[in-house]
């Protein structure tokens, strides 16, 4: 069984709830965007561990977790979507 937050399984499902067609750009930007969100949440829970793990770590390295993404694309790409 797949992670119920699993980015990728949502937007197929999606796709087919509403008669869309797969696109295979839109489909890799899903699993960058899923990608990204395993990061945050998995940074989240470093971030966590209680009150004296946070005052002893060393600053974050803001390149450690990767940046965010930019979607770009033309009219009716499903930026939205």
């Amino acid at each position: 069984m797949s992670d119920p937050r699993d980015l990728v399984v949502a937007y197929r499902d999606s796709l087919q709830r509403h008669g869309y067609r797969a696109d295979s750009s839109q489909e890799h930007a899903v699993h960058r965007l899923d990608a990204l969100r395993r990061r945050v949440e998995s940074a989240v829970a470093t971030s966590s561990r209680g009150l004296l793990g946070r005052l002893l770590r060393r600053s974050p390295d803001p390149g450690a977790q990767g940046r965010g993404l930019y979607l770009w694309g033309g009219d009716g790409r499903g930026k939205t979507y």
